[in-house]
């Protein structure tokens, strides 16, 4: 739903919404990227949060045939409350509920994806240089053979 939907719809504003650096799992074919998301009161007041739809919160979605594992998802307050269950929560006046999405997990070997794959992956931010240099074994020297 995009940001501007959800803000015309309720009393929310949307602070941040943006992909989180190596959170898709490793693999051949990498893993969709988490999202953080910080939404707070449009009006400055208490928002009611019915946590029902949490899922993945102590461990991200597997990866298959030699794919990593994404990252677990994460639900906590600005204010550093972490919220771990499912039922309904108070966030205070002034404060925001930051989410972290779960990543995908990946499929296939990632030492099997392609350089140029990997290259753009990081050019655009999706991976970290040391997960180009750990994981993928991009080090600048390598050709496709």
């Amino acid at each position: 739903m995009p940001v501007e939907s959800a803000e015309v719809a309720a009393p929310l504003i949307y602070h941040s919404k943006e992909f989180i650096v190596d959170s898709g799992g490793a693999g051949k074919f990498r893993g969709g990227l988490s999202q953080r998301l910080e939404v707070g009161s449009r009006s400055g007041e208490e928002l009611t949060l019915s946590a029902a739809a949490f899922e993945r919160l102590t461990e991200g979605p597997a990866g298959r045939q030699g794919g990593h594992r994404g990252s677990a998802g994460e639900v906590f307050l600005s204010d550093g409350t972490h919220i771990r269950h499912k039922g309904i929560h108070r966030i205070p006046a002034g404060e925001t509920l930051v989410l972290h999405t779960p990543g995908g997990g990946g499929f296939g070997d990632p030492i099997h994806r392609d350089r140029s794959e990997v290259e753009r992956d990081l050019a655009h931010g999706l991976i970290s240089d040391e997960a180009a240099l750990h994981i993928y074994h991009l080090d600048g020297n390598n050709s496709e053979e």
